[in-house]
Order: C-alpha cells, then sequence, then structure tokens
C-alpha cells in the first residue's frame, strides 16, 4: 500500500496546531508499519521526524503541475487530502484512484475558503469523507445527504505515554509541586485549566465574569491554549472547557482526561459524545456565568466526585488512541487497495 497526504498548500486551514498537524502522527505510524508514506506540506512546515517518509513542498502559488509531478513519483494506491476540499479537482484531472478528504473540522466548507458551486464538485469527486465525531457526521449529513453514504467517523487520539497522571511518581509529583509554586498556588488552592481558542473567546470572557463565593475563592483560573505541555495538565486539579462553539471539538479534552483531570465543559458539539457521562461535568446553560459557577462548586465541593470523575476520565481516554486512529485510517485506505488489485 502506498498513501499520499496532500495537506493544503499554504496550511490556513490546519486545526489547533498548524505546525504539527495531527495527522503526522498518523503518518509515521503508518510508516513504522511498512506502508510507503508520501507527503505534499506547504512552504515552511517542519517536517515530521519519522524516517520512510518521503517530502513534498509546494511552492509558494498553488499550481497544478507540482501535483501531477508529485502523483507521478509516488503513484500512490490512496491519496489523503487534509482539510482542503478545493485541491481535488486539480487531483482528479490525473489521478484516478482512491480519494479521501479528511476534515477537521467544517470550516474549510465555507465560502470563505470555497465557492458553493466548487465545494459540490470537489464532494462528488472523493470516495471518502472522514471527520472527527458522530456529531459532525450528522452535520454534514444534514448539509449534504446524498453523501450521507461516503462519511465515515475517526476519532482522533492522545499519545498515553506523553499524557499520564503524575501521582505515584515522585518525580512527577516534585515536577507538579515546582510547577504550582511558579503559579503562587496556595496549599488548600485549587487549580482550574480554563481552555480557550483564538476563534472561540467568549467562553473565556464568560468565566472571567464567574461570580465568586466563599468555596470558589481558593481556586485559582488559570487561561491556556492548546497545545500545552503534560507537566501544564499535571499541576492542575481541574480542566474546564467553556466553549460556546456548536461544532466544539471534544477531543481537545482528552489530554486532561489521560492525565486524570476532571473536566467541567460546555454541552456543546462532540464534547459529551468523546468525553462521556462518567468523567465529564456538562454544563447546560453554557452562556451562563451563574450556571457555571453553581457547576463548580457542586464538584469543587465533593472530592470524592472529583476522584471518580478523573478514575472515568483515565479509563475512558485510553480507548482514544493513535494507534487505533491509524488503522482506521488503513481500513479505509485498503478499499482502493483492494480495488487496485
Amino acid at each position: 500500500m502506498k498513501v499520499l497526504y496532500v495537506l493544503p498548500p499554504d496550511g490556513s486551514t490546519l486545526e489547533v496546531d498548524e505546525s504539527r498537524p495531527s495527522i503526522f502522527t498518523v503518518a509515521a505510524l503508518l510508516s513504522r508499519q511498512g506502508i510507503e508514506v508520501s507527503m505534499l506540506l506547504p512552504t515552511g512546515m517542519s517536517a515530521p521526524e519519522a524516517s520512510g517518509i518521503r517530502l513534498y513542498r509546494w511552492p509558494p502559488v498553488f499550481p497544478a503541475e507540482v501535483l501531477r509531478q508529485v502523483l507521478r513519483e509516488t503513484r500512490p494506491t490512496a491519496v489523503h487530502v487534509e482539510n482542503c476540499p478545493w485541491v481535488v479537482p486539480a487531483l482528479r484531472q490525473t489521478y484516478q484512484g482512491y480519494v479521501l478528504l479528511h476534515l477537521q473540522s467544517l470550516r474549510p466548507l465555507s465560502q470563505d475558503f470555497i465557492s458553493r458551486r466548487d465545494l459540490r464538485l470537489s464532494l462528488c469527486l472523493v470516495d471518502q469523507v472522514v471527520v472527527n465525531s458522530f456529531f459532525l457526521k450528522n452535520i454534514f449529513i444534514g448539509k449534504f445527504y446524498g453523501l450521507r453514504l461516503r462519511v465515515n467517523v475517526v476519532y482522533p487520539g492522545v499519545d498515553g505515554a506523553v499524557f499520564f497522571p503524575a501521582h505515584g511518581d515522585r518525580g512527577l509529583m516534585r515536577e507538579r509541586q515546582k510547577q504550582r509554586l511558579l503559579w503562587d498556588v496556595e496549599p488548600d488552592e485549587k487549580v482550574l485549566l480554563l481552555a480557550h481558542t483564538p476563534h472561540d473567546p467568549k467562553g473565556l470572557e464568560l468565566l472571567q465574569k464567574c461570580p465568586l463565593d466563599t468555596e470558589l475563592s481558593r481556586a485559582k483560573l488559570l487561561a491556556v491554549s492548546a497545545p500545552l505541555e503534560p507537566k501544564i495538565y499535571r499541576a492542575a486539579d481541574m480542566f474546564l472547557y467553556p466553549t460556546q462553539d456548536r461544532a466544539a471539538a471534544g477531543h481537545d479534552c482528552l489530554p486532561a482526561m489521560a492525565t486524570a483531570l476532571p473536566v467541567v465543559a460546555s454541552l456543546r458539539g462532540s464534547v459529551p459524545e468523546v468525553v462521556g457521562p462518567q468523567a465529564g461535568h456538562f454544563i447546560r446553560q453554557f452562556a451562563d456565568a451563574k450556571a457555571w459557577a453553581n457547576g463548580l462548586l457542586a464538584l469543587i465541593s465533593n472530592s470524592m466526585l472529583q476522584k471518580t470523575m478523573a478514575q472515568a476520565g483515565l479509563l475512558r481516554s485510553r480507548t482514544f488512541t493513535w494507534e487505533r486512529t491509524a488503522w482506521d485510517f488503513v481500513a479505509l485506505y485498503s478499499r482502493g487497495h483492494l480495488s487496485l488489485g
């Protein structure tokens, strides 16, 4: 099997960490399993460290000739297009094999990136579309019902060898205490990581207005944005995800769950789907600061519930591995491999 990964020419629609997309992790895993992997990357993007991956670069201006040249050299059995549907028509002018379009979100489908007419053409030219949750799948089907049989769900993973709890490890516990000293955390204070993203600032603004009573005054809110180092999660006591985004990505909570942090999150997007009812405390009135204050108070005042949620989140996070993600993609690529065979 030979797989070519095509990333956006300018990197404009890559999600979360544009310098190192999660698809690098999948490509590296497949390369180590003997699958021939090639990648067409934006100019200036750092290359994956895994050996055995052939790297190509888009020029500053998108020319179809570069794409044709890469296809001739790699001769892939499957082409994985990452978050850039507008590349598909140019790809189909040369390549008649299996094409998979992976959408990390539905943002690349907006008219800011592609016209409605070109989008419909691009979607009709792909063999399969992959999204990262059943929530996004349902939204996609609502917009493009005729393509409902081509839509698949592949969940992103979390690296359990990187994100894991500090408890039980003296060295990590010392690191935790050192980080908390840097934050000026008192011994009886709870550290609440407040996650936010640049395109969703309303959640941060909401929590900063959260009314604090006596119990909540012993909590320290720390606003953070992904990606975070594991030691930041290990030094905290709780993870808050007050997103106001209708299509919020639940997998943003996975590193916190893997480090055994209770999750308090808005009931939005795929958050409840990924986090699960045992590991998360979901705020139904997600735009109400008082509802958040009541939810946090109920959790902070109940240490047994915190431990139960932390353990449930840790166990659930172990089902979201990058190995599982990689082999779910391989199962889809194999359809193109078998058709050629």
